[in-house]
């Protein structure tokens, strides 16, 4: 909250009041109007128009303001458990000035606030971690320049000077740097507004920067230690930019993300559960995890607690086996489900198994999905074509046979008279033998029979 304020008189002002809670608890402002708390600048002491209005619950007042001079303010803030408590836990007293001032120029329009990070936006990070930010500040009013940037910043916050924009010349920006630190945990607001030449001020801007330690977050998802739903709660899918990251445990760094906005089809948000698509090939034998960025599951500009994000290590791990024989790997851990990131079927002949503390790994000697396919059999190739060679030679030796049989030169004496008494004669050089009207003829010459006909 800017300490002072300027104002025109007459134009009606919506003035927030800029709080914030480390817890993300419910609070509301309230006027202080006891003389122990507020002395002399109590409401009922001062003279403020009939108009003026504080919505408790926005801690938004509402102001016209008809006479020139200071207006001197006090509030509390008062803190409660949750949305439904009655007794608040702490009362935080603000006091601020308003300025009431009038001026000859006709134009009123103030510096307009047009930076990179929409106002009243939640910006987180972790302790260490270093943020840039461009902010812009565009003038309104003709001829009128850009003289001052009023502002509350947080501890580590530095600032450059203001620079005109080379695209508008009505424009300026600045740029702000923020680094995260322990002794800064939870929300830091800084709050600015630029004056021009002729004295109109801008309204206040307030960025929330909040400093998270990553093994605390509040979002309700790290609080229920879950990976999984239904836990009561249900998400809508945010309109804004916000990273599902897959990373590598050693280094920290990104392996795969999926915009939530945009890649719809591998963030899917049901009516009870959030679910991961993702088809990329993990490295085997390395471990991982998965952190969501702020506004997964609510858009940083409600900085609510489900708007953080979750960025622990441990929070949401798995690994991917090495599987040089194709394993099946399930991995779980205390009180989580992990998801499923690998399903391979296989046919079992012969299983053996392997228990650790938190991996179960089954191995299969044939497997439907191995590159290398081994087969057994009771008897050799080699004897097989043993076998056959033997038979071949076997027939050759048979048909040479039957053919030197068939092929043996005659020696049956040929005789007419069969007679004992008989007188015998010699065998001649040739013979011939008649069957069935064929004619065999034999030479002592000739090494093989011809077949003729007669």
């Amino acid at each position: 909250m800017l300490p002072i304020i300027r104002l025109h008189r007459f134009p009606t002002y919506n003035i927030k009041i800029n709080v914030a809670d480390n817890d993300f608890d419910r609070y509301t402002c309230i006027w202080l109007n006891t003389s122990q708390e507020c002395a002399g600048v109590c409401r009922y002491a001062l003279a403020l128009p009939v108009t003026t209005f504080l919505n408790e619950a926005s801690c938004v007042l509402r102001f016209r303001p008809v006479t020139i001079g200071y207006y001197a303010l006090a509030l509390t803030v008062l803190d409660f458990e949750n949305d439904t408590s009655t007794p608040p836990l702490s009362h935080v007293p603000i006091q601020f000035t308003l300025n009431v001032w009038d001026s000859k120029i006709t134009c009123s329009l103030p510096p307009l606030y047009i930076g990179d990070v929409p106002a009243d936006q939640c910006i987180f990070l972790v302790s260490g971690q270093l943020i840039t930010m461009v902010l812009r500040i565009q003038i309104q009013c003709p001829n009128a320049t850009l003289t001052s940037i009023i502002g509350l910043y947080p501890a580590g916050f530095t600032q450059s000077a203001a620079y005109t924009d080379p695209y508008n010349r009505t424009t300026n920006a600045f740029n702000v740097y923020y680094t995260g630190n322990l002794n800064k945990v939870g929300q830091n607001l800084f709050c600015f507004a630029g004056v021009d030449s002729i004295d109109n001020q801008g309204d206040a801007t307030c960025l929330c920067l909040s400093v998270q330690i990553a093994q605390d977050s509040l979002n309700s998802l790290y609080v229920s230690n879950a990976t999984r739903f239904p836990m009561g709660t249900t998400f809508v899918r945010p309109n804004t930019d916000a990273y599902v990251r897959f990373q590598i445990n050693s280094t920290g760094k990104d392996f795969v993300t999926y915009n939530i906005a945009k890649q719809t089809a591998n963030v899917i948000y049901q009516s009870d559960r959030f679910v991961i698509l993702s088809s990329v090939v993990f490295i085997p034998g390395e471990y991982d995890y998965i952190s969501l960025d702020p506004g997964v599951f609510l858009p940083i500009s409600t900085c609510l607690r489900d708007s953080m994000g979750i960025v622990d290590s441990q929070f949401w791990t798995f690994n991917t086996p090495s599987e040089a024989n194709k394993t099946v790997t399930t991995m779980t851990s205390a009180n989580r489900t992990v998801p499923t990131l690998q399903t391979i079927i296989t046919q079992t002949t012969q299983t053996t198994q392997t228990k650790t503390t938190t991996v179960i790994t089954t191995t299969t000697s044939v497997s439907t999905t191995t590159n290398q396919l081994k087969a057994t059999s009771s008897f050799p190739i080699s004897g097989i074509v043993g076998i056959i060679i033997g038979s071949m030679i076997l027939i050759v030796l048979i048909i040479y046979i039957v053919k030197w049989i068939r092929h043996m030169p005659t020696r049956q004496l040929v005789n007419t008279d069969l007679s004992s008494d008989a007188p015998k004669k010699s065998i001649p050089r040739s013979s011939t033998a008649t069957i069935n009207n064929n004619s065999y003829t034999h030479s002592r010459n000739s090494p093989i029979f011809d077949l003729c006909s007669t």
